[in-house]
């Protein structure tokens, strides 16, 4: 909502300007009306809080939530911002000033937000599909994002395991099997971050491939590749949930170390 007094912009539930507090509602015709700033008054017999101590109400700053004044003193200053992640959880923008204690409210909405999300990411990572077909029965395709691939190292010392373990099955010892399932999960949840990151909700023609680097540290290399696609009968993420989801990868926040604060 765009204020008619001053032209900023302010949130659509805001009953006043954040800039210089003017009415952003008509009121009814019983309020009386400061003379100086022509704000309406909802307690006539005290002083004006738009104006008053001799302020310009235009360069006034008031607070989004409680919608007092604040001040703009270099040392006395109240005037309090949401960092820029904290904004992006809570869709608001770079004018949303609080006081001190509307502040910590707004931390306590963007806290429970992410809490929310965090949860929500998960869920939404763990039910990507990823198919080796490239036509799923029964499934619509609605959208192709191109390739996706993720790669995953594993540390096997053969040798050792070969010679400790005695229950080997086809030639493969219980540590070698389990240490190359590992490595398949990890590639296989980055395969579903990089897809989810492509605003997809599916992988289709997916491949796996093993390859062993080098000859004496036993490394092996797990690699996934396939398209990521949107398929209309899975669920996807509304436009917020993405774009706070996509600003985390943008900026490489660890999503654990933010959850802890």
């Amino acid at each position: 909502m765009q204020c008619k007094n001053c032209g900023a912009s302010n949130s659509p539930n805001s009953r006043f300007c954040i800039r210089c507090g003017k009415g952003l509602v008509e009121l009814s015709s019983d309020y009386e009306y400061c003379p100086n700033c022509n704000s309406p008054l909802l307690h006539p017999d005290k002083p004006c809080p738009y104006c008053s101590n001799a302020q310009n109400y235009a360069e006034q700053i008031f607070c989004a939530g409680c919608k007092i004044s604040l001040n703009k003193g270099v040392f006395s200053s109240n005037i309090k911002r949401l960092n820029e992640f904290e904004r992006v959880l809570l869709k608001l923008n770079n004018s949303n000033v609080f006081c001190e204690k509307c502040i910590q409210e707004q931390k306590n909405k963007a806290s429970d937000k992410l809490k929310t999300l965090k949860n929500r990411f998960e869920t939404y990572i763990n039910n990507i599909p990823v198919l080796s077909v490239e036509n799923p029965l029964n499934l619509t395709i609605v959208k192709y994002y191109g390739i996706v691939s993720s790669q995953s190292i594993v540390k096997i010392e053969t040798i050792r395991e070969f010679s400790n373990d005695k229950n080997i099955w086809n030639g493969l010892t219980n540590d070698f099997e389990y240490k190359l399932s590992l490595g398949e999960r990890s590639c296989l949840l980055s395969l579903k971050k990089e897809t989810l990151r492509h605003d997809a909700n599916a992988v289709i023609k997916c491949d796996i491939n093993y390859a062993e680097l080098g000859n004496s540290n036993h490394m092996f290399l797990v690699g996934m590749m396939g398209t990521a696609v949107v398929i209309e009968e899975f669920e996807i993420l509304t436009e917020h949930e993405q774009s706070v989801y996509n600003y985390i990868n943008d900026n490489k926040f660890d999503l654990e170390k933010i959850y802890r604060k």
